[in-house]
């Protein structure tokens, strides 16, 4: 009969040899950013123009089927290859982009070539689905903020469309800057992939 200390310590010999070792630290890994390739947002006071300003303007006047400025912008050129494409917004602390109704949908679109086929209010790109609600800012935000609010598969030119929710009462117009370059600030929408 073995002794109870020997046992005991035959079995945590067992339990130790079983835990996983590491020879290697984790390597943090990385991802591609996209910044838009297009972003026109259109108005419903002139139906025929579309604005491709690198801004997003938003407005509804309240109650349903008010909206009269939404935006299309898309990520075209995703490689084929890419993997687990993810859409973030993000904005920094002290931001405020409007007033009233503050709510944002997100809606996946048809992708279309914007440099031949403006979007304008008369042929806008037609929505697949809202896929998101996003707040916006409407007092200088207290800190950074930045999240996902959609992922996929990646396909080569992915689109999507904002325009605030329709189910609010209020009037609202919102106006942000888009960053377009590693330069600029943190500010709208960016496409993650390969992560």
């Amino acid at each position: 009969m073995i002794p109870k200390t020997i046992a005991v310590f035959f079995a945590m010999a067992l339990f130790a040899s079983a835990a996983p070792t590491t020879t290697n630290d984790l390597v943090a890994r990385s991802c591609t950013a996209q910044l838009p390739g297009g972003l026109i947002w259109v108005d419903k006071d002139r139906p025929d123009i579309g604005l491709p300003t690198g801004n997003f303007t938003l407005a509804r006047t309240g109650g349903p089927g008010s909206n009269t400025k939404k935006a299309y912008f898309n990520f075209p050129n995703i490689p084929a290859n890419a993997t687990g494409c993810m859409l973030g917004i993000q904005w920094p602390e002290g931001s405020d982009f409007g007033d009233g109704a503050n709510i944002a949908d997100l809606h996946t679109s048809v992708p279309i070539d914007w440099m031949t086929n403006l979007p304008k209010w008369n042929n806008f790109p037609q929505s697949i689905a809202q896929v998101a609600s996003v707040t916006l800012p409407t007092t200088p935000s207290p800190k950074a903020f930045a999240s996902i609010v959609y992922s996929a598969e990646c396909k080569p030119n992915m689109a999507f469309i904002l325009e605030l929710a329709d189910w609010q009462q209020d009037a609202g117009s919102f106006t942000f800057f888009q960053r377009r370059r590693s330069v600029d600030p943190r500010v709208g929408f960016s496409l993650f992939y390969d992560c």
